[in-house]
């Protein structure tokens, strides 16, 4: 044996030594221990995960399987979605090991439409076994089909209490496949719902409502269920939010002074009108600066007003121009606001 040969086994002999061992036994060991990540017991089939595509609507109903693969009872505290659209049911449940348990998920679809129809929720299960699947999560995809798509604006808009009956409100629709019929019902009472089509293609039809009563001052909220029926089917009903508002005949122009930023001790001021939405005649009876810093002054015998308002400490705030209004077709005065915002801004040194 050779002197370097010989320098050679010394060395490792001393860092054997010095390691208790470390490198013999790594380099004569024939096994070797391989750390594996812990599985999450509860189970879901992927293939499960994806509802395929489906025609919208807002009570879609999925149902999924949960497994429990673990060795071990796993009890589920709660099951949530990713959005307020999903619900699911039960909420919570015990899965013994092997055990199955049935989720009925209802989506709402129409909740947040994107141009291309894809879904992608997320529903989560918060477990007693934080150390294993504490929190296990899914995603579920799928994509969503219009069978009714609207042409045209959906919502009343705002009317004068005075202007009423409001007209009607005609809705063009188009239907992605031809049908046999289209009905509607409506939830008010106040409006009368009826549909037609509008040529011989079976694919596209109006929807008229038509008031039959006085609304009250407020917003208008009703739901249009419309029931189409056709070869193909059944199909989803589909439900219509539509909205509007009823409001007293006079109004403040501008009914919002928005001041911005202004530095502690800084003015703006800005003049507001009233006016009836209407032209029907009108007495204002007083005007009142509700909020510290803020004074009106009437301009003349007319309706107009000068608002000036000193911004009097930081951070948001809002006051109020507060006008009592007569109309000959009411024998009680009405209130008409015109909001003052600004954001006060600390001088530099103070």
């Amino acid at each position: 044996m050779t002197r370097r040969n010989i320098a050679i086994i010394v060395v490792l002999s001393a860092v054997a030594a010095a390691t208790g061992g470390t490198i013999a036994g790594r380099w004569n060991s024939p096994k070797r221990e391989v750390a594996t990540e812990r599985q999450p017991a509860l189970f879901i089939d992927p293939k499960n995960l994806d509802f395929g595509e489906v025609w919208e609507t807002d009570k879609f109903v999925w149902q999924l399987t949960i497994e429990n693969r673990g060795a071990g009872v796993v009890e589920v505290l709660g099951l949530s979605g990713s959005c307020s659209c999903l619900s699911i049911e039960p909420n919570s449940f015990t899965l013994p090991s092997g055990g199955t348990q049935t989720l009925r998920l209802t989506i709402d679809l129409t909740a947040n439409p994107t141009p291309t129809g894809q879904i992608s929720l997320t529903v989560t299960a918060l477990t007693n076994r934080p150390g294993d699947t504490g929190s296990a999560r899914w995603g579920v995809i799928g994509r969503v089909k219009q069978l009714l798509v609207s042409d045209g604006r959906i919502n009343f808009g705002k009317h004068s209490v005075l202007a009423q009956p409001i007209s009607p409100l005609v809705i063009p629709l188009t239907s992605a496949v031809p049908l046999e019929s289209l009905r509607a019902e409506c939830s008010s009472p106040l409006l009368s719902v009826k549909t037609q089509p509008t040529d011989n293609s079976a694919q596209r039809y109006t929807v008229v409502l038509r008031p039959v009563g006085a609304f009250q001052p407020g917003p208008i909220e009703f739901v249009v269920t419309l029931k189409p029926v056709g070869v193909g089917g059944p199909f989803p009903i589909k439900r219509v939010l539509i909205q509007g508002s009823i409001v007293e005949d006079v109004e403040a122009d501008p009914d919002e002074v928005l001041g911005g930023g202004r530095l502690v001790g800084e003015s703006f001021a800005e003049e507001v009108d009233l006016r009836s939405l209407t032209n029907h005649p009108f007495v204002v009876e007083s005007v009142v600066a509700e909020g510290s810093g803020l004074t009106v002054d009437r301009m003349g015998t007319g309706n107009r007003v000068r608002v000036r308002q000193t911004a009097v400490k930081e951070g948001n705030q809002t006051t109020r121009v507060v006008f009592m209004v007569r109309t000959p077709q009411r024998a009680d005065p009405f209130r008409v606001e015109a909001v003052v915002q600004y954001t006060g801004i600390r001088r530099v040194g103070e």
